[in-house]
């Protein structure tokens, strides 16, 4: 088998153990989220650790607060990529908060992450009646577009292929190249080789010539009970 599979199943398995750790926090009152357990379905929890909870609570919270800071620095003029975004929930945080509208949200991750995100979005009405549908024609093969929101799968280790769907949209008019931009990146570089990551940044540094942001969430102070915690999820898948 191919090595490059294999380190992907690893990479996408990382997903169910976020998405996971998520609704264990969430439903014992650490934040509200209705939409992720949709998109997961209902299952048995197995008991997490009051320091993965609270490290997921600070960060939520914190992602939260600098997407909403940014959103009313720009005046709601702004679009957001989540790169390497899983079953994140983001747009639908930002859509119920009539306050913190944006142009487009596009999630990013890799094709099989994305089917199945589009699929379940396509599946459930309860999901797909929170986004306003297009007038454009365009399809997006294992992905979803909608006038707000977009699901684009491609391998972010792959500038190429980036910026091949990226140029996609913007030939569309859904994104523009121009407008400001707000790059979400949770616990993503991690799990890229430096020169992938240093590919990523220059790539998008270059293509988004106007006021970008990026906003990065990785593990720091990994000695610690949190990071303890953390290595040995990582080593368990693989990673």
């Amino acid at each position: 088998m191919d090595k490059r599979a294999v380190d992907n199943s690893n990479i996408i398995e990382t997903n169910n153990d976020a998405c996971h750790c998520k609704l264990y926090a969430i439903e014992r009152g650490y934040w509200n989220d209705p939409y992720l357990k949709i998109l997961v379905g209902s299952t048995q929890q197995e008991r997490r650790t009051p320091e993965i909870s609270l490290g997921y609570y600070v960060r939520v919270h914190g992602v939260r607060y600098l997407i909403e800071k940014f959103i009313k620095l720009t005046n709601n003029d702004c679009q957001i990529i989540n790169l390497g975004c899983g079953f994140d929930t983001t747009v639908f945080y930002l859509l119920d908060n009539e306050n913190l509208r944006f142009k487009h949200f596009v999630d990013i991750d890799f094709e099989e992450i994305t089917e199945l995100k589009s699929n379940k979005i396509h599946r459930l009405s309860s999901l797909r009646n929170k986004l306003p549908m297009d007038n454009k024609s365009l399809k997006i093969p294992c992905g979803f577009h909608s006038s707000l929101y977009t699901i684009l799968p491609a391998d972010l280790r792959n500038t190429t292929q980036l910026d091949n769907q990226l140029k996609l949209l913007a030939t569309n008019s859904i994104i523009d190249f121009t407008k400001p931009t707000l790059f979400l990146s949770e616990c993503v570089l991690i799990y890229m080789s430096n020169e992938h990551s240093l590919n990523l940044l220059k790539y998008l540094s270059q293509t988004f010539s106007q006021c970008c942001l990026f906003l990065n969430f990785e593990q720091i102070n990994m000695n610690d009970r949190f990071g303890e915690i953390m290595f040995e999820n990582l080593k368990q898948r693989s990673c």
